[in-house]
């Protein structure tokens, strides 16, 4: 069990450290972990944005056929 530290810019190295297996948290922060996330599969190429491309379509389609 671990506790955040109150540095927001630490945050990321908290988790990392703890691996939570349960986090909650204000919206606002699962939308700042998905641009993130986007800015950086943008910034790929070659085989490496044909893999995240590939990995991305098949878990949205996961995702539909099991809703």
């Amino acid at each position: 069990m671990g506790m955040y530290n109150g540095d927001t810019l630490k945050l990321k190295q908290d988790l990392l450290d703890f691996r939570p297996t349960v986090f909650a948290s204000v919206p606002r922060l699962y939308n700042r972990f998905y641009d993130l996330m986007n800015a950086s599969f943008k910034d790929l190429t070659g085989v490496k944005k044909s893999l995240v491309d590939r990995g991305l379509e098949v878990k949205m389609n996961n995702l539909i056929k099991n809703a």
